[in-house]
Order: C-alpha cells, then sequence, then structure tokens
C-alpha cells in the first residue's frame, strides 16, 4: 500500500471552483478509459479482484448468497432485482430488461468505488492545480472484473436527487457512454420499491 499525501476530494469540495471539477471528470474519463482499455481483452469471470465471489453494498444479497456469475445478463439480473414483481412487470421492466439482456458488454477491470471520498488530489488543492499530476484513486476495496457499466452505476448509487446533485452531473460526464444504464439504474432506485441495506 502506498500513501498519497494531498486532499480529499469530499474534504474539499466546498472550495473547487468549476474548472477544478471539470479537471477531476477529464482526469477521471481518462484514467477509466486507460484501465478498460488494459484490461478489455482479458476473459475473466465476473468476480472481485481476488477471483472471490463478489461482495459490494449495491448488491448485499450476494453477500448474503454468494454465486458465480458467469455472463453480464446474469449479473444485471442481481442488480436490478425485482422486474417480475407485479407493480414492476409493467412499469419499469419494459425500459431495464433490454439492456439486462444484452451478451455483447464486455468483463473490465472497475475501481468499484469512484466517489469523492476515494479521490486525491497529491499535493494539496494548490499544488495539484498548479502542476500536472493527476487525481489519484485510492480506496479498491471494491475493485473487481465487472460488466463494464459498472463503475458508472457504482459512482452514482448513492445520489438521492439526480437533478440537485452535482456529482451525478459530473458523473454523467466521465461516463458519458453509459447514459442508457445511468437511467436505468435511476429508474430501478427511483421506482422498484426494493431498498439497498
Amino acid at each position: 500500500m502506498t500513501w498519497i499525501d494531498g486532499d480529499c476530494v469530499s474534504d474539499i469540495w466546498d472550495t473547487l471552483t468549476p474548472a477544478d471539477k471539470t479537471r477531476i471528470v477529464h482526469e477521471l474519463r481518462t484514467q477509466i478509459a486507460r484501465l478498460r482499455k488494459h484490461t478489455i481483452g482479458d476473459h475473466h469471470a465476473i468476480s472481485a479482484a481476488s477471483g472471490a465471489t463478489i461482495s459490494d453494498p449495491r448488491i448485499p444479497w450476494l453477500r448474503e448468497q454468494p454465486e458465480v456469475i458467469e455472463s453480464s445478463p446474469q449479473f444485471f439480473k442481481h442488480v436490478w432485482l425485482g422486474l417480475d414483481i407485479s407493480w414492476n412487470a409493467d412499469t419499469i421492466r419494459p425500459a431495464i430488461q433490454p439492456l439486462i439482456e444484452r451478451e455483447d458488454i464486455p468483463v473490465v477491470f472497475c475501481h468499484g468505488d469512484v466517489l469523492p471520498k476515494n479521490l486525491i488530489l497529491p499535493g494539496g488543492l494548490e499544488k495539484w492545480r498548479a502542476g500536472s499530476e493527476s487525481v489519484v484513486l485510492i480506496d479498491w476495496e471494491y475493485a473487481g472484473w465487472m460488466p463494464l457499466p459498472w463503475e458508472a452505476l457504482k459512482a452514482t448509487w448513492l445520489v438521492v436527487d439526480r437533478d440537485e446533485d452535482e456529482w451525478y452531473a459530473l458523473m454523467k460526464e466521465v461516463f458519458v457512454d453509459e447514459e442508457a444504464e445511468l437511467e436505468a439504474d435511476w429508474l430501478w432506485r427511483s421506482k422498484s420499491r426494493i431498498v439497498i441495506l
């Protein structure tokens, strides 16, 4: 483990300028694209970084009943469960089911917890502003081999009001290719009546 001296983005959020936030978006987009590029060709099972079954707070039911997940459709059935429940079958299921059934979603290595609390500006805000070092992703506890859209879903899963939350808007800029999945996840989290505990 390496210590990164600097400011945690969550601690200084209110002092960041729009230009700072734009730079963070750009740096995250670049870093995540590189990570995906270097891992997209690998054929891995969907798993934690260690190869173990997934244990993640966004899908806590997998902790209680761990299973080996072989495909993206199988994974997304766990992410967006309960679509067959009567109040979901005719409402949110038609919008989400086609995204679940896609077989062409690659498995890539994901950080799994891209949130302000896990971003460090190396050397502190002023040094980062003046220098060329990129924001650093820390705390890889939830890293693993996941379907490509997972990083976007995890980066926004704690957002309560997407219209009022600046982080959600910024993550939509980072994950421009995952707009459909972000919409589906918001629909599921706001309408399914399934609580993530």
